[in-house]
């Protein structure tokens, strides 16, 4: 009996788990009209740089290749960029500690309709905003 109830107890929290992390959609309005574009460079190839999802060396685009995406683009609503930073440091009352950061393109909490808890979201430079409308 006990090897039963274990037995249950560990499959129900794995599916718990994977249901959570793989199934549920993200908390942001409209997920499923997201989009990620990566740049892949295949190797030993004639072509060396081609989009798509075939197997070779991801690469995150560079912002001058982002914001002239960004400046083209007819077919997307909105476009941001995002890019991992392993290892910070973050400085809290004097006490630092080792974290993971993400720096982010000013329209992205917009794009993505999340609302800080308190403050205000980074929105993009003046001139940039001016010159959409």
């Amino acid at each position: 009996m006990i090897s039963l109830a274990l037995g249950i107890g560990a499959n129900t929290a794995i599916f718990s788990l994977a249901e959570d992390v793989l199934l549920q959609s993200l908390p942001v309005s409209h997920p499923e009209q997201l989009r990620l574009l990566s740049w892949t460079e295949v190797p030993n190839s004639p072509i060396h740089s081609v989009w798509g999802d075939i197997s070779g060396v991801h690469t995150s685009l560079t912002y001058p290749v982002f914001k002239e995406l960004q400046r083209r683009s007819h077919v997307f609503q909105s476009l941001f960029a995002f890019k991992n930073l392993h290892g910070v440091t973050a400085t809290i009352d004097g006490h630092a500690s080792e974290t993971e950061a993400e720096l982010v393109s000013g329209d992205m909490y917009g794009t993505l309709g999340v609302r800080p808890a308190i403050g205000r979201t980074i929105t993009p430079p003046f001139r940039e905003r001016s010159s959409r409308d």
